[in-house]
């Protein structure tokens, strides 16, 4: 018999739907891995923040530099300030002032999907997210509903438990490096202990 003809003989002895079925389940398991990877990670971004950022403080981080950013991918083009906030007790106002181009706000919950996402804006620059606890507890009444005009900016409500909020502001050079500072400084994550 000549190796033509043994390979053929081979080939045409081997059982293909049970090579199907296995190269199917190969692909179903790789998918499967890959969808439940994020879930069976050891450490989270928020863990990594946890010793780095107080609860409801918001921190101004030094510039990325390699080694030493608190998460991978950080843009060396970006300035940071980041919170890592609970309203488990009372609820938390987080303000940022968004009237460079480029600025953003972006509120992450813990496993990483963002709750709100907002960019430099020239109507309102000053942004103001007051995250509630998800329990609809009654926390008083605003201003707004009393009547009362506010003299702060306009302020989307989320409800969110824990998270981490991020403030990123373009590093425009030494030159805007005191304007950079001043906008990430103005940054603020605080509780808010009574609705006035």
């Amino acid at each position: 018999m000549t190796p033509i003809r043994k390979a053929i003989a081979l080939l045409a002895s081997v059982n293909w739907r049970i090579v199907a079925a296995a190269l199917c389940g190969i692909g179903a398991l790789h998918i499967l891995a890959t969808l439940a990877a994020p879930s069976l990670a050891i450490a989270t971004a928020f863990d990594r923040l946890e010793p780095v950022l107080q609860t409801n403080k918001m921190v101004v981080l030094p510039e990325v530099a390699p080694g030493s950013q608190p998460l991978p991918f950080m843009s060396p083009s970006l300035r940071y300030a980041m919170c890592r906030f609970d309203t488990t007790a009372h609820p938390v106002d987080v303000v940022a002032d968004l009237r460079d181009a480029g600025a953003s706000l972006t509120i992450y919950s813990p496993r990483g999907e963002t709750i709100y996402a907002s960019v430099a804006a020239l109507e309102v620059p000053r942004q103001r997210i007051r995250l509630l606890p998800p329990d609809e507890r009654f926390l008083g009444l605003t201003p707004e509903a009393r009547g009362v005009p506010s003299k702060n900016s306009p302020t989307a409500s989320l409800p969110a438990t824990t998270g981490i909020a991020i403030v990123a502001v373009p590093e425009r050079g030494p030159a805007y490096r005191g304007a950079t500072e001043r906008l990430l400084e103005s940054a603020r994550c605080t509780e808010v202990v009574e609705l006035r």
